[in-house]
């Protein structure tokens, strides 16, 4: 019986704003050279860094896995439907966070969800 080679898996990310003391994030999962990303769209793989546009990305190994892209989309797309995308409550550092559960058992660390954090406690300082 073959296995699966063991792919590695590493969390991309990119500051896009915030406030002092306070900056907003956007991330995505790199494996097997295939960006996995939640937009408006729903779940985006694409080639290298694509979500990120041309700003500086910091790639980090976050260990390996066995499982395919096409199982990580299968487990995760029921959740991450496009329309379904929401500033505070289900964004790419959602996905991110449940991709890499799925993937190497590992949780988002929470400073890249600082300020949607706040933004969620306050919802009134974001503009409608």
């Amino acid at each position: 019986v073959a296995s699966t080679p063991s792919t590695c898996v590493e969390l991309a990310v990119s500051q896009i704003g915030g406030v002092a003391g306070c900056k907003a994030y956007h991330t995505s999962i790199l494996a097997a050279g295939e960006e996995y990303s939640f937009s408006e769209e729903g779940i985006v793989v694409a080639p290298g860094l694509l979500s990120h546009g041309d700003g500086q990305v910091t790639q980090l190994s976050m260990g390996s896995t066995r499982l395919t892209g096409k199982e990580l989309e299968a487990r995760l797309r029921p959740h991450f439907l496009p329309g379904s995308y929401d500033l505070l409550k289900k964004n790419c550092n959602s996905f991110s966070d449940a991709a890499l559960f799925v993937l190497v058992g590992k949780r988002l660390d929470q400073r890249y969800r600082q300020l949607e954090k706040v933004g969620a406690r306050f919802p009134q300082l974001i503009a409608n």
